[in-house]
């Protein structure tokens, strides 16, 4: 049998941990790059995702249907004429599944596209460092417990909750330092505000993809190519309330976007404080370990559990934290890594470990019922 943690769950966990890192890094990054254009941001993000999902898909479908003739060509005349005569056609099966997900991948993208809105433009520039960004994001651990509980009537153990409010208390211990210094100004706190909403939106967004799409026969780049479109499609109109939300007149909303494609596309600056030269290269990046983290964290729905998902997502702190000390990814922005990251990892750690055995006790336990049932 394999060690424990060379078992495809647990190396799947581990594997959101890096993606969800880098993602939370070079968010930041990109944000500090380009400042006033958080909208462009927003708006590039599904487009590109859209790109990149819908490419993998169409390359699978082409390598099944590859498949599909070659096992064809194996098959006797009886067992393809019993197959037509049994079976709805290839065509008809497709259709199905992109009309049975039609919905919840609507409701998904509409949900997404405002946290993305929301998220870019509270995170934008050094209104809130990089640290202090992250951790409120965290606060998709008790969103999420909460919108499960309320709508999906989930049941948690107390040593859940205490795994998950252990994970947050390691979170503020990693981070105390920043938030000591943090002077709670109006922007700032509106900033924290729009990240908080940002947050809430999302965890609605997978908790509800857990429910819409966990017990479907889903192919999961169908599945985010339809959610990216339809974030697209939202981005587009909230246009008109993001601009507003950064201080800029109506007015100015063309020429930010005008703006905004230039620095991020092309790389030039168009207003004070850009550093708009390699926003391109970063936010390329971004978007390539974005799809990584939402296919993997899909898998980790799908096969084991949200929640646990949520916990490898949280502990993505500690390593971003590294990160943001790191003099050659932040510059002089670099926060320098102390005792308190070293203590809030360990708490972190051991929240992780306390709600990652109840989850795997319940596992087993609802294995075992059914194989007793069977």
């Amino acid at each position: 049998s394999r060690p424990v943690l060379f078992q495809p769950v647990n190396l799947t966990v581990i594997i959101l941990l890096l993606f969800q890192t880098c993602v939370m890094i070079l968010m930041k990054k990109v944000s500090l790059f380009a400042p006033h254009y958080p909208y462009i941001l927003a708006l590039l993000q599904p487009m590109g995702t859209t790109i990149l999902f819908g490419s993998l898909y169409l390359i699978s479908r082409w390598i099944a249907k590859r498949r599909e003739g070659r096992a064809h060509l194996d098959m006797t005349h009886e067992t393809i004429q019993a197959e037509h005569e049994s079976l709805i056609s290839p065509h008809e099966h497709v259709a199905n599944v992109h009309y049975t997900i039609l919905r919840p991948c609507a409701i998904i993208g509409m949900l997404l596209s405002i946290s993305n809105v929301l998220l870019f433009t509270g995170s934008r520039g050094s209104y809130i460092s990089g640290p202090l960004s992250v951790l409120l994001q965290q606060t998709s651990i008790p969103f999420s417990l909460i919108l499960a509980l309320l709508f999906m009537h989930k049941r948690f153990s107390i040593l859940q909750y205490a795994g998950a409010a252990l994970t947050l208390i390691g979170i503020a211990i990693a981070l105390l330092p920043q938030l000591r210094q943090a002077n709670i100004e109006e922007t700032k706190m509106w900033a924290g505000l729009l990240i908080l909403g940002g947050t809430f939106s999302s965890s609605m967004a997978l908790t509800y993809m857990e429910h819409g799409l966990k017990h479907k026969d889903t192919p999961f780049l169908l599945a985010w190519t339809y959610i990216n479109l339809v974030e697209i499609i939202v981005a587009i109109p909230l246009a008109f309330v993001m601009i507003p939300i950064q201080g800029l007149p109506i007015s100015q909303l063309w020429t930010n976007v005008q703006d905004g494609f230039i620095c991020v596309l092309g790389g030039d600056n168009s207003q004070i404080g850009d550093e708009c030269t390699y926003v391109g290269l970063w936010f390329l990046a971004y978007l390539v370990f974005l799809v990584c983290a939402k296919l993997t964290l899909t898998f980790v729905m799908k096969h084991a559990d949200l929640v646990l998902g949520m916990v490898a997502v949280t502990c993505c702190v500690v390593l971003a934290a590294v990160g943001f000390s790191w003099p050659l990814l932040m510059g002089s922005k670099a926060v320098p890594l102390s005792w308190y990251n070293l203590g809030g990892a360990i708490v972190v750690v051991t929240g992780m470990i306390m709600f990652r055995l109840v989850s795997l006790s319940n596992i087993r336990q609802v294995s075992q019922s059914y194989k007793t049932d069977r």
